[in-house]
């Protein structure tokens, strides 16, 4: 009789512990919603002439500090991010002045306008260091994307793709 208790006993702890498994453990209860809603705000007719394009890789490291409980306890959050860019120089036709000599068939820009430049670009974060007491904000992650996108565009400048633009302008233009 002790050994059909035992046995029933051990079933339903059996049973039981299955159950609590399934609860807590099996993926298959877990319900993800998702809505988006995507409106078109403006079309706009452009003028732009892209006349050189670039690719960048950048690798930039966000780190900030904080010291709480009278400066005794340090926490900080950190970041790696890969950052590879594609980066488009070029003309606000709109905006560049030019003349045209019928009798030389030829196209005079007598004053260019300033170069644009357009960047789109792909930010992969790795290495996520956060406290459970100073997490990565939203306002972190946009501060994080502006300033990598910044750096871009500083190298964008630094690099030849503007000057490559406006030797290839006349060109273009024929």
């Amino acid at each position: 009789m002790i050994n059909k208790i035992s046995l029933f006993v051990l079933v339903l702890l059996a049973g039981f512990g299955s159950l609590l498994w399934y609860l807590f453990y099996n993926e298959t209860g877990v319900n993800t919603e998702e809505q988006a809603s995507i409106v078109l705000q403006k079309i706009e007719e452009v003028e732009k002439l892209m006349l050189v394009e670039g690719t960048f890789a950048e690798i930039y490291t966000y780190q900030q500090d904080e010291k709480i409980f009278f400066d005794l306890w340090p926490i900080e959050k950190k970041v790696i991010v890969l950052i590879k860019a594609k980066a488009n120089v070029g003309y606000d036709l709109s905006k560049v002045e030019f003349e045209i000599d019928k009798e030389l068939q030829q196209v005079i820009i007598p004053k260019l306008a300033k170069e644009i430049i357009l960047i789109e670009s792909d930010i992969q974060y790795y290495d996520i260091e956060q406290s459970q007491f100073y997490p990565l904000t939203g306002k972190d992650l946009t501060t994080i994307n502006q300033r990598a996108t910044e750096l871009i565009k500083q190298q964008v400048l630094i690099s030849q793709l503007p000057t490559i633009a406006q030797e290839r302008l006349p060109i273009v233009l024929g």
